[in-house]
């Protein structure tokens, strides 16, 4: 995947990792502190998708046109800055708001991929049972909880979200090309 490709990856990351206040502190600490410390995901609405689908497009478009390989100073990495801070708040968003919604749609995505997947994750948790009794208990016991606390995440997704990402699929699927 090049540069560009990343975007609605490094967006929804931006949303995961932004909306969680003391990601850099628990990122030392064992478990998923992503996952324990997710805030809940906003009721997504089709005037946040419209809004946030153009922010990141316009976004997706500026960062084409920077030349990664040029080193730039500091002033010329804070007006990049500035001109992302500026397209966002064109579309009303503030960097908080804007990574929730990142954060919400990431959640809704995989909530909607998720669907159907019950086997897969039967099979999943069968294959976890099998190592119990031959890894330590603690490990087995935090490996299980894990595994839970994904599933539920996922799981936990405000009524409407998957769906309503599924209806903004292919253009959310752009955005990662």
């Amino acid at each position: 995947m090049n540069i560009r490709g990343t975007t609605l990856i490094l967006l929804l990351f931006l949303g995961l990792v932004g909306a969680v206040p003391s990601f850099a502190e628990n990122s030392v600490q064992a478990g998923y502190p992503m996952i324990a410390n997710r805030p809940p995901p906003l009721v997504l609405t089709d005037s946040l998708m419209e809004n946030f689908i153009a922010a990141a497009t316009e976004l997706n478009s500026q960062e084409k046109k920077i030349d990664f390989s040029k080193e730039r100073s500091s002033l010329e990495e804070l007006q990049l800055s500035r001109n992302g801070m500026d397209i966002i708040a064109n579309y009303g968003f503030d960097i908080t708001k804007f990574q929730q919604v990142a954060y919400s749609v990431g959640m809704a995505y995989a909530a909607e991929a998720m669907q159907g997947k019950s086997a897969e994750m039967n099979r999943a948790k069968q294959q976890l049972e099998t190592m119990k009794g031959k890894i330590p208990d603690a490990q087995f016991e935090m490996m299980k909880q894990q595994m839970m606390q994904v599933f539920n995440m996922f799981a936990d997704q405000p009524a409407g979200n998957a769906a309503l990402v599924a209806k903004y699929r292919d253009q959310l699927q752009v955005l990662g090309n």
